[in-house]
């Protein structure tokens, strides 16, 4: 099940309150979608077909830890920004080394290797999402927890991706990928023809 796959539960049943029992019920529910999806120090948004860490999906995905495992909840904007370059950008997919090859477009597909902003050791693709991490980071600080200075601690790079949207009108990767296409808008699996004549 997707992590947000208790999503459709609730906005189906917007009409109504939802009592205490169900709730709680709800709530065990999602923390065991996330408990199944976690790889470690992040959470993949789905079981077989994101096996990545996803920029949005990392956001919210620590939300939904916020209150339960605070701890994994730093942990996912942690690891996510690990894969942030220099220029302040925050790829799309931050790619698992345990799940090379079980995604497309994967690593190879936009060779950002040897790229001089994208940071060593660390697999990402080419572009970013819109930032929505100042606001997850607003809302985890406002849980109350007692972690709070560890992540605040991990968050040296927070306002880069903000400036970087704002410096460059939302292109901060270096150009197009150096060896494929890039994504048609709307479409996260089907590339689109090469602007390099490929």
């Amino acid at each position: 099940m997707r992590c947000y796959g208790v999503a459709p539960i609730l906005m189906s049943n917007l009409h109504r309150n939802f009592e205490e029992s169900e709730m709680l019920h709800l709530a065990a529910t999602a923390r065991k979608v996330l408990a199944d999806n976690r790889l470690g120090s992040f959470t993949k948004p789905a079981p077989a077909l994101y096996p990545h860490q996803w920029n949005w999906d990392a956001g919210f995905i620590a939300l939904g830890y916020a209150r339960s495992d605070f701890r994994q909840a730093c942990s996912e904007l942690t690891s996510l920004f690990r894969g942030q370059w220099s220029s302040g950008m925050v790829p799309q997919i931050v790619f698992s080394v345990q799940n090379v090859g079980k995604y497309f477009p994967g690593y190879f597909f936009w060779n950002t290797r040897g790229v001089p902003e994208k940071p060593r050791n660390t697999r990402t693709s080419g572009i970013t999402m819109p930032p929505v991490h100042g606001f997850i980071l607003n809302r985890l600080l406002q849980t109350g927890s007692i972690n709070k200075p560890r992540l605040i601690s991990s968050g040296s790079g927070w306002a880069a991706p903000r400036s970087c949207w704002a410096g460059c009108a939302g292109s901060c990767a270096a150009g197009p990928p150096p060896s494929g296409p890039g994504l048609r808008a709307g479409s996260s699996r089907r590339p689109r023809r090469s602007v390099r004549g490929g």
